[in-house]
């Protein structure tokens, strides 16, 4: 078989996209407690208001070229007046990308918000355990920029996520929901 320039951009392409899309190659990462935070009277809510937030937290940290280290922060986080969980990632203690396109991150991610939906989800306190609707905002580099959106988009629909999609307004706004 005569290796021609297609050819090779093929299994260039394939390859690439098995890196992409394979969640099983990760990085190490923890989850801390979930945290029920009351919405007391301060907060604007009014007196005998009974509604709480609950946030759970997961870190990692990459690794590009051995040398430098990125440290990572996937977050959880709804209130129980609201039937949606949002979804944050934060690179190097802000909200601003790494560039550093490793592709392990966005496996890690994924992989992350597998571990929540399927085993930690349902044991949540109630409202919590019963939200099946999720969403995120990915970054971009410049403005109509919706490739991360796109990989997040198509990573989750891999692992079984239903109805996966773009937000009304933004387009980096990625919205799923999950089985109960």
């Amino acid at each position: 078989m005569k290796l021609t320039k297609h050819l090779l951009f093929e299994m260039i392409e394939e390859t690439l996209l098995t890196e992409i899309f394979d969640t099983t190659n990760t990085y190490p990462y923890t989850m801390q407690q979930t945290k029920y935070t009351k919405l007391s009277d301060e907060d604007g809510y009014g007196e005998g208001y009974e509604e709480y937030e609950m946030i759970t937290t997961y870190e990692f940290t990459a690794q590009k070229d051995g040398e430098r280290e990125f440290p990572y922060t996937v977050k959880f986080e709804a209130e129980s007046d609201e039937m949606e969980i949002e979804v944050d990632f934060k690179a190097n203690a802000t909200w601003d990308m790494t560039n550093q396109m490793d592709l392990k991150v966005y496996s890690t991610i994924v992989a992350i918000i597998k571990h929540f939906t399927l085993n930690i989800r349902p044991s949540l306190n109630y409202p919590f355990s019963q939200i099946t609707k999720f969403r995120a905002i990915a970054a971009y580099e410049t403005k109509g920029d919706t490739r991360r959106a796109r990989i997040y988009s198509h990573m989750l629909t891999k692992m079984g996520a239903l109805n996966v999609g773009p937000g009304q307004w933004n387009k980096n706004e990625i919205r799923w929901e999950v089985m109960l």
